[in-house]
């Protein structure tokens, strides 16, 4: 039974990883913002925890919580919550990135392009993942980020190169002021020679003395970015934003869909390495990407529309 009333309703079950709530935090944010509509958080239980409280009839908590229009969630552990939602409330669901159960079980699926699901009416590919960043308006070319992730399960970890590139970047760019900024996957060595560096143009915020609100106000205003291969999320955020998206490379540990991706932005100009960098005064292309908006829009259409719900 789905809501009646004008307004509609849309649950975001997250699995509390931060990958992928910036995914349905993305598309939920610009579903809000474009549209009237109410957002309403579920944390997912374990799996144990889960089924006794679905066998139990105290999931989802419908009771307590308006009747949803529609159910989105991102990551393995939301799939099973988002069809049992489904059977207990008769919204339809939607599933961001590829999910672990069979493709048909979801009313629609927003999965990247590049692992090369098959067309279907339910699946809308996109270029790369889903975040919460709008393009900015008034970029500044002498402001910097620089964004330093960490050893990943297709990207191995050189600090010493890094260190030295950085160096390298910094002295090299004397009028543009760099912010640079760790994540939690950064090693622990790694940070203490970022701790280390001493450039006048240079200032270090390690990712636990800021905030995403931090990053996405610093992607909003510096002109040039910065960011470890590794960091995949970063990099589509980077390119949301606009701008420059320039790669620190890292030893990869295994090729496959998402490092042929970059490759082919790399190709295609959108990308740069710090080599080609150094050997090659040519700017990248300009990319206009703002997914999280484009799927809104498309999810709003299919699912949320009808007259008592109008765009904004």
């Amino acid at each position: 039974m789905t809501n009646h009333a004008s307004v509609p309703v849309i649950w975001r079950f997250s699995d509390g990883r931060a990958g992928h709530d910036s995914q349905s935090n993305g598309l939920c944010q610009f579903l809000k913002g474009h549209y009237d509509c109410e957002i309403l958080h579920f944390e997912c239980p374990s799996i144990p925890q889960l089924l006794f409280k679905y066998i139990a009839g105290s999931f989802p908590a419908a009771n307590k919580q308006a009747t949803p229009d529609l159910l989105v969630g991102a990551g393995h552990a939301t799939h099973l919550p988002l069809l049992l939602a489904r059977h207990r409330t008769g919204a339809p669901c939607l599933v961001i990135m590829k999910p672990s159960l069979p493709l048909p079980w979801f009313d629609l699926c927003l999965i990247p392009e590049h692992d090369e699901v098959k067309p279907a009416d339910n699946i809308i590919n996109t270029c790369g993942a889903l975040n919460t960043v709008y393009p900015a308006t008034a970029l500044t070319p002498d402001k910097g980020l620089i964004m330093i992730g960490g050893p990943s399960k297709r990207h191995g970890w050189n600090t010493e190169k890094l260190i030295k590139e950085i160096d390298v970047l910094v002295k090299q760019t004397s009028t543009v002021h760099w912010h640079l900024t760790d994540s939690p996957r950064t090693p622990v060595e790694t940070r203490h020679a970022l701790a280390q560096l001493t450039l006048n143009n240079l200032t270090y915020v390690p990712y636990h003395e800021s905030d995403k609100s931090w990053l996405q106000g610093m992607l909003g205003v510096c002109g040039i970015r910065w960011i470890t291969e590794d960091s995949i999320s970063m990099i589509y955020e980077s390119l949301t934003a606009g701008g420059n998206a320039y790669i620190f490379q890292m030893p990869r540990l295994r090729e496959d869909k998402v490092t042929a991706s970059l490759d082919t932005l790399y190709q295609s100009g959108h990308l740069q390495g710090f080599e080609t960098w150094q050997h090659n005064e040519s700017g990248l292309k300009h990319m206009t990407l703002n997914e999280s908006a484009r799927c809104a829009a498309l999810v709003y259409k299919r699912f949320l529309a009808h007259p008592e719900a109008t765009p904004k």
